[in-house]
């Protein structure tokens, strides 16, 4: 099984123990979007992650041990569990990617409303790293192994980050359904799987 399917199982079941039904979770959402020359851009978020009062989280999930060294040519690197290397896609780079895309959907359903969507990072089978560069980069936006077992508090701190007041985004997490997930099986707890 490939390291990032089984780092976003490890999540999916961390999400749908960790978090109660004031939260829906979509797992896997395909998108596809116009690009340069009329070519069609594909792309995913691995989750999705809404709450009626804090917003929408997109989660980018990287499996394996990850490091990252900014001074690198390719600073982005994951390690499996035979020791074999290999380099990743900026993982920040993704998610915001699918938070622009998911902006624009909503806001082609709903043209007079702003909804809070933060973008943040898993990686569930690395231990924290001790020190990080890059601005946008924060940590407090990755999820490390150690996150795991308080996952619901680690995804209502970085809810928190991009927007620290609740309000009303009932409309938009309900209007979700109808850009984004069609066909996906619903949990009770409101978790949906691909």
């Amino acid at each position: 099984m490939a390291r990032g399917l089984v780092a976003e199982i490890t999540m999916f079941h961390a999400l749908r123990e960790g978090l109660d039904s004031s939260y829906t979770v979509y797992h896997h959402v395909a998108w596809q979007v116009p690009g340069r020359r009329r070519r069609v851009r594909d792309g995913e978020a691995d989750f999705v992650i809404a709450h009626e009062r804090r917003g929408i989280l997109i989660l980018e999930v990287k499996g394996g041990k990850v490091r990252y060294d900014p001074t690198a040519e390719s600073p982005w690197v994951t390690t499996d569990r035979y020791g074999n290397q290999n380099t990743i896609r900026d993982p920040f780079d993704q998610a915001q990617e699918s938070k622009y895309i998911l902006q624009g959907a909503l806001k082609a359903h709903m043209p007079r409303s702003w909804v809070n969507i933060g973008y943040a990072v898993a990686l569930p089978e690395t231990e924290r790293w001790e020190r990080f560069s890059g601005l946008n980069k924060l940590q407090k936006t990755i999820l490390f192994c150690e996150d795991l077992v308080r996952v619901r508090e680690w995804v209502e701190r970085v809810l928190n980050y991009y927007r620290p007041d609740p309000i009303d985004y009932k409309e938009a997490v309900k209007q979700l359904e109808e850009p984004l997930i069609t066909g996906l099986p619903r949990d009770k707890r409101g978790s949906r799987a691909a």
